[in-house]
């Protein structure tokens, strides 16, 4: 389709790449659709150009020739993920929308297979997406990574405000930018999953509150009493949802969220109401602070079950095209998964049937001596559709996938080793957008 474009489709309609001079069109068309103001705001950034890793053309557009009106338009985000710290490329499509007038005649479809060869051509492993429940397992994506999950808390069960509190919050100065990225560093290594920023990523992200609408976010330091930086905090800039919404949290080594978060939680909700006072806001009150790091996260031990509410988690659409190559690509992480689990110095072979094809994963002592493909009677674990996603991005245990569907089993000990092989991902994973 690429040597093809613009393309022309059925009933008048043509789909070409966006320009620059389509910003307002597009950010027109994407409020319209979305019925959300903020989502114009971002799209407009994009196709001016703003993102680092965007171009106009990343957004594609149908357009009918009798009138000149956007009849569906979608874009697609490159960026570069980690799993194990071993980077690949990601496409992300995002922001669909297809006016009223123009649904059920294929377009979004048209505009997937466009830019899953455009992903393919950059060398993109994975597309991901967020969206509606089932909608875009129509195109090839699965529901298999966690999204979302969090702590809520309201303000009558905050916990009591110490006196004198444990620290404070301040705005980040560019001096502080380094500490930030090294906390961020360091708690890559708890999940297997991971967004790669560059310098310019970093700046657009530190940057993004001031700039891009229900995108962006703000950092604040957390600081000691005698001023010492101890953590981070990163929270959603807009004030458009029932709560403030906190997205990433860290502490430096040796700070216990144990003592800094009962006076954080004050600190933030103190920050929160003079964001609505300010009148530049959606929301004039909010319900409470959710604290939205995924399932698990080191700070979740200082929340009282009985005074937090959990969040429960979504999940992230994932498309993976050729699941054999990207477990080669991988292939240095897995052997580093073994080590401490039990399937530690392991032995042996894994046949892995996904029906109509499958993989064989061959082990000496730990070590993976091949991933190809297999394809025969025997298998160790059958993973029907797409459910060995849930598994490949830590979603679930072969426990819990045998529990979704009976057309999934697997062997006792090619379980251990699944398992082993690929470890939860329960913190959440917030890319750049």
């Amino acid at each position: 389709m690429l040597d093809r474009m613009p393309i022309d489709l059925d009933g008048g309609l043509t789909m070409r790449f966006a320009e620059t001079g389509d910003a307002e069109r597009l950010a027109e068309f994407h409020a319209r659709v979305h019925e959300d103001e903020l989502v114009g705001v971002w799209v407009r950034r994009l196709v001016e150009g703003k993102h680092p890793t965007f171009k106009p053309s990343d957004f594609a557009l149908i357009e009918d020739t009798s009138n000149g009106k956007i009849a569906s338009s979608m874009c697609s985000i490159s960026q570069t993920w980690t799993y194990g710290g071993i980077p690949f490329g990601v496409g992300r499509p995002e922001i669909v929308g297809t006016d009223p007038d123009y649904r059920r005649r294929g377009l979004v479809k048209a505009q997937f297979d466009l830019f899953h060869e455009l992903s393919a051509s950059r060398g993109e492993m994975w597309q991901v997406i967020t969206g509606i429940p089932w909608f875009y397992c129509q195109f090839g994506y699965e529901m298999a990574m966690v999204l979302g999950g969090s702590r809520i808390v309201e303000p009558p069960n905050f916990p009591a405000a110490p006196d004198p509190p444990t620290c404070r919050l301040r705005e980040p100065t560019t001096d502080d930018h380094e500490f930030i990225r090294a906390l961020v560093d360091r708690a890559t290594t708890r999940v297997p999953i991971r967004e790669s920023r560059d310098d310019a990523l970093w700046e657009y992200e530190f940057d993004s509150g001031r700039h891009y609408g229900n995108v962006g976010t703000s950092f604040l330091v957390i600081e000691s009493n005698d001023g010492r930086r101890v953590g981070f905090v990163q929270h959603q800039a807009t004030l458009d949802g029932e709560r403030f919404n906190v997205v990433q949290m860290e502490l430096r080594e040796g700070v216990s969220y144990l003592n800094v978060m009962p006076s954080l939680i004050h600190a933030l909700w103190e920050r929160a109401q003079r964001m609505i006072a300010s009148g530049a806001h959606p929301r004039a009150a909010l319900d409470g602070i959710n604290f939205n790091f995924g399932r698990n996260h080191p700070s979740y031990v200082a929340f009282d079950p009985h005074r937090a509410r959990i969040g429960t988690p979504y999940s992230w659409y994932v498309r993976v095209a050729d699941v054999l190559g990207f477990l080669n690509h991988i292939r240095p992480a897995l052997e580093r998964n073994l080590i401490g689990s039990p399937a530690e110095g392991y032995s042996g072979e894994v046949k892995v049937s996904f029906y109509t094809n499958g993989v064989k994963i061959a082990l000496d002592h730990g070590q993976i001596t091949t991933i190809e493909d297999w394809c025969e009677d025997g298998a160790d674990a059958r993973f029907p559709d797409q459910t060995f996603l849930h598994l490949l991005c830590g979603q679930k245990r072969c426990a819990e996938i045998r529990q979704m569907t009976v057309a999934c089993s697997v062997r006792h000990e090619a379980g251990v080793v699944l398992d082993s092989l690929f470890p939860p991902q329960d913190e959440n994973l917030a890319p750049i957008q």
